[in-house]
């Protein structure tokens, strides 16, 4: 484990896929599944369920593709970037007064 940022990653072969996969956990809780059975250009990812085994998580209703989902955190992030420049410049502009 990664002391600094307590992340870990296990890689592993199991029966169910057809790849490796990898999984990823943040303070020995996994937090989710990097499969490349479609494909390197379409990994999908998997959040797996707590009422699902280990194995027993493949392509569930929590499954999609990295690349959507890293479009999402990108977009995500930069959108509250902004709102936050947006709040700060309101902050500092000097409020108008009204006749």
């Amino acid at each position: 484990m990664d002391e600094t940022t307590g992340f870990h990653v296990d890689l592993l072969f199991p029966d169910e896929y057809e790849n490796f996969i990898a999984e990823i956990y943040f303070n020995k809780d996994i937090v989710c599944i990097l499969s490349q059975d479609t494909g390197y250009e379409s990994i999908d990812i998997e959040f797996p369920s707590e009422k699902l085994g280990l194995f027993q998580r493949r392509r569930h209703e929590h499954s999609f593709k990295l690349k959507g989902f890293e479009e999402a955190l990108a977009y995500a992030k930069q959108r509250l970037w902004d709102l936050r420049e947006e709040t700060s410049e309101r902050r500092r502009s000097p409020t108008t007064a009204r006749d």
